[in-house]
């Protein structure tokens, strides 16, 4: 097992996750007003 791959792919989720959550935001306050 490729740990440095292995840190990658954590990363990668936790980016992705910070964006989804960034964008579901993002909706909830255009939507708002």
């Amino acid at each position: 097992m490729n740990v440095n791959g292995a840190r990658l792919d954590y990363l990668t989720i936790f980016f992705e996750s910070i964006g989804l959550v960034l964008d579901v935001e993002y909706f909830c306050v255009v939507h708002k007003n």
